[in-house]
């Protein structure tokens, strides 16, 4: 009988500081999305900045590396981008080693600074309406979730990533240290570091008068 309450003691225990590292993700999630929030005037809001910015917010990191699986880094932020009602959309997936898999969506209003009048209103349906462009500027698009924008970066083992057909990054590919890597669904490369240029992804919110010479997104641009 003691074995048996020996194990039930440190399962419950176990659960306990699963419980205790859940906690720390999602306050950790929360902080992010404001950072998140805060910055959105810049055009600075999506699954990329969360990937940087999360794993500064967490305060008991011995606590989430040892029951969450794969640690920090095993968080993700599959979709996560500024939604057309100017909120942040922070939606946060990972697994505990004791729990199972958890997720969770958190929306905050986005600072973008922009007061609503009725000129705003005519300016976004005329000629200069406000479109989002990134550094390289080969496009334009008309809305900032366009699936081109927002990166849906996930987690995988590098065998699976080459069996997918994924090739090593030009500028990361070289410095993998694990089995584990990064990769896009619309990419053809896995990535060892989420910081790696290839992932991350500047967007910014200009009226359309400022980037002529741009053509239209090909997935977004003739919505009407």
């Amino acid at each position: 009988m003691i074995p048996v309450f020996l194990l039930a003691m440190l399962r419950l225990f176990l659960c306990f500081q699963s419980v205790l590292a859940e906690v720390q993700v999602y306050e950790a999630a929360a902080e992010t999305v404001e950072y998140m929030s805060e910055t959105a005037s810049a055009g600075v809001c999506d699954a990329a900045v969360a990937y940087l910015r999360f794993p500064r917010y967490i305060d008991e990191k011995k606590t989430v590396e040892q029951y969450v699986k794969y640690g920090e880094s095993g968080v993700c932020f599959p979709g996560s981008t500024m939604d057309e009602e100017d909120y942040v959309v922070l939606r946060t997936s990972y697994e505990l080693k004791y729990l199972g898999p958890r997720t969770f969506t958190i929306r905050k209003r986005a600072y973008t600074g922009a007061v609503w009048t009725d000129t705003d209103s005519e300016a976004e349906s005329g000629k200069d309406a406000y479109v989002y462009v990134t550094d390289r500027q080969s496009v334009y698009h008309v809305t900032r979730s366009c699936s081109y924008l927002t990166l849906d970066i996930r987690m995988s083992s590098l065998q699976e990533a080459k069996a997918d057909g994924y090739a090593a990054c030009a500028f990361c590919g070289k410095e993998l240290r694990g089995e584990q890597v990064y990769v896009t669904e619309d990419g053809d490369c896995y990535h060892s570091s989420l910081r790696c240029s290839g992932l991350t992804r500047t967007v910014y919110r200009k009226k359309k008068s400022e980037v002529t010479g741009l053509g239209a997104c090909s997935r977004c641009g003739n919505r009407k």
